[in-house]
């Protein structure tokens, strides 16, 4: 009981992880520790049990309950329970939605997903760049507008039956010149005919072939439960290679989404990432956090280290 009581005392502790294991009085142990976190010294901070003993700890489980008091029965669960209360510690509430100072004017989509043509149009309504494209029904078309986009291009298969581009064929590269463009577009036809004979083609893309040292995927939706949602990751292959995306509100503010973008993955790319971009990335990532920037913080919660065990001998 004192020890409970002393540990949560200190300033330097946010919470008390109780891991019981065999003792010869179990249900005793944890009643003591229980008194000791409810002490009034104790500052009504928050303890979290877990119950590593079998069958032999059910009257300290059913002690627990009936006081209200959470516990789990494995580390596993107790390491699971943290990061999230942790996540739930980093909460902001977000900041009024403002419409981009920008003057922009668009009629909204219809409902449904938009392919990247038309997600392209409305972003460039918005006053964001975009890169040169147009799309074309067939070879020839092709050839004829390619002079208008500008060598080297790009060209990608359009059709709402295929997700994934690469998986058929539906994508080239480096499309140096007219000959160049005419030859790989007729082998896309026939690669894409066979790896998705059922596929609706609407058309090919030809995009002015932009270079850079950072890819990131955006994308944005309308939830009907949720409302406006964006998600932010590290772009190109790394989408499907790290799996390393952030969902954030998209009335959350400038705040909220780079909080929600300190992901293990996307710092080491930043990290490889060369000149200006750096700095530029190191910037957007070190977000204040919500309390310095005049937002509420629901919780705090110190680096693990200082987070208190206690612990019972076996």
């Amino acid at each position: 009981m004192v020890t409970a009581e002393a540990v949560l005392a200190d300033a330097n502790t946010d919470l008390a992880l109780m891991v019981l294991t065999t003792a010869p009085d179990v249900p005793g142990l944890t009643k003591q520790l229980a008194d000791g976190a409810e002490k009034e010294r104790s500052g009504g901070k928050p303890t979290f049990y877990v119950m590593l003993p079998g069958r032999v700890a059910e009257p300290a489980r059913r002690m627990l309950v009936e006081r209200g008091l959470p516990y789990v029965d494995t580390l596993a669960e107790a390491v699971s329970v943290l990061r999230g209360w942790k996540d739930w510690s980093d909460y902001c509430e977000p900041e009024a939605a403002q419409r981009p100072t920008s003057r922009y004017s668009f009629t909204a989509p219809a409902p449904g997903t938009l392919g990247e043509a038309e997600a392209k149009a409305l972003l460039a309504a918005a006053g964001l760049p975009v890169n040169r494209g147009v799309v074309v029904r067939s070879v020839d078309e092709a050839v004829a507008q390619s002079t208008e986009v500008g060598f080297p291009l790009v060209l990608k298969v359009v059709s709402p039956d295929i997700a994934h581009k690469s998986d058929v064929g539906g994508v080239a590269l480096n499309i140096a010149d007219t000959a160049d463009l005419r030859a790989r577009l007729t082998r896309m036809q026939a690669r894409i005919a066979m790896a998705a004979p059922q596929a609706r083609i609407d058309g090919f893309s030809l995009q002015a072939q932009e270079g850079g040292e950072l890819e990131l995927i955006v994308g944005a939706r309308h939830d009907a439960q949720f409302g406006a949602q964006v998600i932010v990751g590290a772009g190109g292959v790394l989408v499907e290679l790290f799996k390393d995306v952030a969902v954030c509100a998209g009335t959350g503010g400038r705040r909220q989404c780079p909080r929600r973008t300190r992901s293990a993955q996307g710092r080491a790319v930043a990290a490889r990432v060369p000149g200006p971009w750096r700095a530029s990335m190191r910037r957007r990532w070190s977000t204040p956090s919500c309390g310095s920037a005049g937002s509420r913080t629901t919780s705090r919660m110190r680096h693990p280290a200082r987070t208190s065990k206690s612990r019972s001998t076996r």
